[in-house]
C-alpha cells in the first residue's frame, strides 16, 4: 500500500492538485463497477447523477430556500436522495434507506428547519446541537445528520466520511482501516482537526474568498487518497491520465485549434454538444457537467490529436508502397466482413441482381 500523505503534512499546492483527481476517480469507478454509457451525455451512470445533486444542485436548492423565504429546510425525497448517494460512496447498510422512507414528509422538513437554525444562530455554527436534532429523524446518525449540514454549510461543516475521518484523525498503527464509532463524540474530533487544518492553511472565509480550502473540499481530497491507497491499480489508472494531461501540451491546444466550428462539424458528420469532429470523438462531454477543475483534467486528458498513420524516422513522407499496404489491408477487413454503410446498401441489390441471373 502506497504511504499516504498526513494531513498534518499536506501542504495547500497538494491539496489543489489533489482535487482535480476526484473526478476522475468516481469515473473510473463507475466504469469499474459496470455503469452503462447513456448514448446522450456520455458517462452519467447513477453514481455521477447522486454525486451531482449532492455536491451541486440540493445546495443550490437549499440557498435558493434561503434568499426566497429565510429558511432553509430539506425536502424527504431529497433526505432519499442524499442516503441512496452515502450508501453507494461509503459503506452499504442495506436497512437505512427503509428506516429513511418511513420518516413522514413534514417531519423531515421541521426537524431539518430547526437543526439548520440552530446551527446558524452562534458564530462559531452550533454543529453539536443541530447533529442531536437531525438524528430524531429515523435512520439518521451522527454520519448522515453531518451530510445534511455539509449540504446547508460545505464551507465549514466537514462530512463524517469514513475517509475524511481516517485522514484528518490518523492513526499511525491502524491507517486506513481505523475502526470508527460513527459518535458525536469523534463528530467533534473531525470538526477540530478540519478546522486546524483549514486555519493552517489560511482559508480566510473557508476558502470562499478564494484562498485556502473548504470543508467539502478536504473530504474529496480524503476519498481521493483512502481509495488510492486500498486500489493500486485504480490509482495507477487516474495517474496515467493525469500524466496524459499534463503531457498534451501545445499538441493538444494544436488539434483544438484545427477543430471547426460547430456548424463545420455537423456537416462533417460530428456531434457539436460531444465535442467529435468528423466521428473522431474527443471525449470531454461528460467532465463538463461536474465541476471547472475535473474538466480541466478530465478534458484535457482526453483530448488528443487526430489519428494519423505514423511518420518515417527524420519526418518523410510515407512512402507510396506502405499506403498501398494500408489499402490492401483495408480490402482484406471488408472481404472479411467490415464494410461501409454503402456496402450494406449495396449488399442486397447485387445478391437480387445474381439471382436474376440464375433465374434466367
Amino acid at each position: 500500500m502506497a504511504q499516504t500523505r498526513k494531513s498534518s503534512e499536506i501542504t495547500i499546492s497538494e491539496v489543489h492538485s489533489l482535487l482535480p483527481r476526484y473526478q476522475l476517480l468516481l469515473r473510473h469507478i463507475v466504469m469499474r463497477d459496470g455503469e452503462k454509457k447513456r448514448k446522450t451525455g456520455g458517462l452519467l451512470g447513477g453514481n455521477l447523477l447522486l454525486d451531482q445533486e449532492r455536491y451541486l444542485e440540493l445546495p443550490a436548492r437549499v440557498q435558493e430556500r434561503k434568499r426566497n423565504s429565510g429558511q432553509v429546510w430539506v425536502e424527504k425525497p431529497e433526505l432519499e436522495s442524499l442516503m441512496q448517494w452515502k450508501l453507494k460512496h461509503g459503506k452499504f447498510r442495506p436497512q437505512l434507506p427503509a428506516l429513511i422512507a418511513s420518516n413522514p414528509s413534514s417531519l423531515v422538513k421541521s426537524i431539518t428547519k430547526e437543526a439548520f437554525a440552530v446551527y446558524s444562530s452562534s458564530d462559531p455554527p452550533e454543529s453539536a446541537t443541530a447533529i442531536t436534532l437531525l438524528c430524531k429523524l429515523k435512520g439518521v446518525g451522527p454520519a448522515t445528520a453531518s451530510l445534511l449540514l455539509s449540504v446547508y454549510d460545505p464551507v465549514h461543516a466537514p462530512f463524517f466520511s469514513d475517509e475524511l475521518f481516517r485522514w484528518i484523525c490518523w492513526d499511525e498503527k491502524a491507517g486506513w482501516d481505523r475502526k470508527i464509532k460513527y459518535d458525536a463524540k469523534e463528530y467533534c474530533m473531525l470538526c477540530g482537526g478540519v478546522q486546524t487544518l483549514m486555519e493552517r492553511f489560511g482559508s480566510g472565509a473557508g476558502g470562499a474568498d478564494g484562498t485556502g480550502v473548504q470543508a467539502v473540499e478536504l473530504e474529496k481530497v480524503a476519498y481521493v487518497l483512502g481509495k488510492s491507497a486500498r486500489d493500486q491499480k485504480l490509482a495507477a489508472a487516474i495517474e496515467e491520465e493525469v500524466g496524459k494531461a499534463a503531457g498534451v501540451g501545445e499538441e493538444g491546444k494544436g488539434a483544438r485549434e484545427m477543430s471547426p466550428p460547430a456548424s463545420k462539424r455537423a456537416k462533417l458528420g460530428g456531434d457539436a454538444d460531444s465535442k467529435s469532429w468528423g466521428g473522431q470523438a474527443t471525449g470531454m462531454g461528460e467532465a463538463e457537467k461536474f465541476g471547472d477543475a475535473a474538466e480541466e483534467v478530465a478534458g484535457k486528458a482526453a483530448t488528443s490529436t487526430p489519428p494519423m498513420l505514423p511518420a518515417r524516422a527524420g519526418g518523410a513522407e510515407t512512402s507510396d508502397r506502405s499506403t498501398r499496404r494500408t489499402s490492401q489491408r483495408t480490402t482484406r477487413g471488408r472481404r472479411g466482413g467490415e464494410y461501409n454503410d454503402e456496402e450494406a446498401v449495396a449488399a442486397p441489390v447485387n445478391k437480387q441482381k445474381r439471382k436474376s441471373k440464375s433465374d434466367s
